[in-house]
């Protein structure tokens, strides 16, 4: 796994936000951490079920099937637990990989950078980094029933010139992440 936290240094200034006492690689010495996204946990119902759905399928399937012997008989007995324990293994290693994927797929906010950190591969993460002054618009938005009844959805941020847009999907609460992000830039928000 990647090492993206590291011990919190302590900060020089203080802000007008709370702020977290987490740290990552690339974080400047007076910057703090005010907020951490990562996907909804509810976004990991299906993999978790999949999951347990393939790995009790072959008990059930044996229970619910006692005959079924003469359909695999082509496999010779000795190798059948060879089949089940690759079998198996897979199963456990598609969950960790979703796992890992949820856990280290974050999008960092502090006072002077945004950081998005997207980890699609155990080995293979990318991570793109923009000044708040270079944020040109924020915006967010909420779709389906799931996202309405659990308060998540996709955060849009647009930068500068030809720099890479920020997008954030499934997170929790992104009107709250898009207010901060406003505040910090003092574009919109606010009639001035």
């Amino acid at each position: 796994m990647p090492e993206i936290f590291t011990t919190p240094t302590p900060p020089e200034k203080p802000i007008p936000y709370t702020s977290i006492n987490l740290s990552f690689a690339e974080q400047e010495p007076d910057e703090q951490v005010l907020l951490i996204l990562r996907k909804h946990f509810i976004t990991n119902v299906s993999w978790i079920v999949n999951g347990i759905f393939f790995f009790i399928l072959p008990p059930v399937i044996h229970i619910v099937f006692p005959d079924i012997q003469p359909f695999i008989s082509f496999i010779p007995s000795r190798f059948l637990p060879v089949f089940l324990a690759i079998y198996y293994i897979s199963i456990m290693l598609y969950m960790l990989t979703k796992l890992a994927t949820w856990l280290y797929d974050v999008f960092i906010i502090t006072q002077k950078r945004i950081v998005d950190i997207d980890f699609s591969d155990v080995i293979y993460h990318d991570v793109a980094i923009t000044k708040v002054e270079e944020v040109e618009d924020v915006h967010y938005n909420h779709g389906g029933f799931l996202s309405s009844i659990f308060n998540f959805g996709n955060l849009f941020i647009q930068t500068q010139g030809n720099k890479a847009n920020f997008e954030a999907y499934n997170i929790p609460n992104p009107s709250h992440a898009a207010q901060i992000i406003i505040s910090l830039t003092g574009k919109g928000g606010k009639d001035d």
